[in-house]
């Protein structure tokens, strides 16, 4: 990059560095030696502003009319079922949820696992709401929301049994020390179970890249989360492409909204029922074409971590 075209001067270093904390990123794709994104630097400002005008007090109860209490992705508590049915949690395991949301998760698992869960979220008005509800639970002790940025927090070592994140790492441009943090917070023999938004094979139109702009995403192909995954030291890494559930899952949804459109628009408007149903749809129409993809990752510290080597 030419010095003219550097974004800050030595003079305004600390206020500027906000721009490059986000990090740069390319969109990678295995079936082309080509990104199909030039490097873009994120605006964190801008990035921070949207993160609480989507997720405010408002709009989580909207989303939480829609996908259930607790929950503000597609699929809800039914979804959490099934991913939560792919482990073999025991009572008295300790389980985190990155980007916890309102919560739901973790109430499901400490109330049929009998474990202790912990949300991370960086959304000050979703922990609001999770440490209210978790205040009026019989077994809170079991239950502990913290707002926090998920890369810069730090656990001790060999702290978790599972860690789980739905929908949401979608958000974090810096994967890789994601990845090698949630390494090392795992017990040998834990697990990270997470779903996420990925991008498809082939290449990428302009209308998706727009997309991805606008939302300030870091989308991945499934194959290279799979990657990420084992350079960070993960072993018999799964990576499944469930795309086929999520639109199915999406469709039940929209028509759900659809059924409730009168009451829906009364409550809320017409131009916020518009807003969604349109989303939806455009997602629907991606996922078809193949440009978006929904993935299940499900990776393994092994038992014998760390490797003795002779």
């Amino acid at each position: 990059m030419k010095p003219e075209n550097m974004f800050y001067d030595m003079k305004n270093f600390a206020s500027k560095m906000l721009l490059l904390l986000a990090t740069t990123h390319l969109c990678y794709s295995n079936s082309s030696p080509d990104f199909f994104l030039s490097k873009t630097l994120v605006d964190i400002t801008k990035r921070e502003s949207q993160m609480k005008e989507q997720y405010s007090t408002d709009n989580i109860l909207r989303y939480e009319e829609i996908f259930g209490d607790g929950f503000v992705t597609v699929g809800g508590l039914k979804r959490a079922k099934k991913m939560f049915s792919l482990l073999k949690l025991q009572a008295g395991q300790n389980v985190l949820d990155i980007g916890c949301g309102t919560g739901g998760a973790c109430f499901y698992v400490a109330d049929n696992y009998d474990v202790s869960a912990l949300g991370i979220d960086c959304s000050e008005a979703m922990i609001q709401i999770a440490k209210e509800r978790a205040s009026r639970q019989n077994n809170g002790v079991l239950i502990d929301f913290q707002l926090a940025d998920i890369v810069e927090k730090e656990f001790p070592e060999v702290s978790f049994d599972v860690i789980y994140s739905r929908d949401v790492l979608v958000h974090i441009f810096d994967k890789t020390k994601l990845f090698e943090k949630t390494f090392s917070w795992l017990k040998p023999g834990g697990k990270l179970l997470i779903s996420d938004y990925c991008i498809g094979e082939g290449k990428l139109s302009e209308g998706i890249k727009t997309y991805i702009t606008q939302r300030q995403y870091d989308m991945e192909t499934l194959c290279r989360y799979k990657e990420l995954l084992e350079q960070a030291g993960f072993s018999d890494v799964i990576a499944q492409d469930s795309t086929k559930e999520f639109v199915e899952e999406l469709q039940d949804e929209l028509k759900k909204l659809e059924s409730i459109k009168e009451e829906y628009i009364r409550k809320y408007s017409r131009e916020e029922y518009e807003k969604i149903t349109t989303g939806w749809k455009n997602t629907i129409e991606r996922c078809r074409s193949g440009e978006q993809r929904w993935g299940v990752f499900l990776a393994t510290k092994s038992e014998n971590w760390p490797f003795q080597i002779f």
